[in-house]
């Protein structure tokens, strides 16, 4: 049973939006099974699951951990764009990887945008807001 409306394929295929005039496909984190699967593997060393063997979860690591999944899970493109250095920037894995480690406040916005429902509902259901 379901009450909420959402695309399926929009959340996991991304919607686009804008930040800071660049134009990025962002994929929903919440209620996605490729989000939810990459987050349970990098985690994965760090959960005891009745081993014994348990590595130390820093909060560096865990903030490293979440940047590779919201990368290649969630930021899923971007329109080539000039950092603020005025260098070009193409869309990859590792320069998604580099933008959300050095840009907090572009990892909050990608972040929020993620986990908020209203951006992968049904179109019908958007237009009769």
């Amino acid at each position: 049973m379901r009450i909420t409306r959402t695309d399926k394929e929009k959340e996991r295929s991304g919607v686009w939006t804008d930040y800071e005039g660049v134009k990025m496909l962002v994929a929903r984190s919440t209620n996605n099974p490729r989000y939810e699967t990459a987050v349970t593997k990098a985690i994965a060393p760090y959960s005891d699951n009745n081993t014994g063997r348990k590595q130390k979860l820093t909060a560096d690591k865990s903030k490293h951990l979440m940047i590779k999944v919201l990368a290649n899970q969630v930021l899923l493109d971007w329109e080539t764009f000039e950092d603020a250095d005025g260098i070009s920037q193409e869309y990859t894995v590792d320069a998604a990887i580099k933008l959300l480690t050095e840009d907090g406040d572009c990892r909050d916005f990608i972040t929020n945008f993620a986990g908020d429902i209203d951006n992968y509902m049904k179109e019908e259901d958007v237009a009769g807001k």
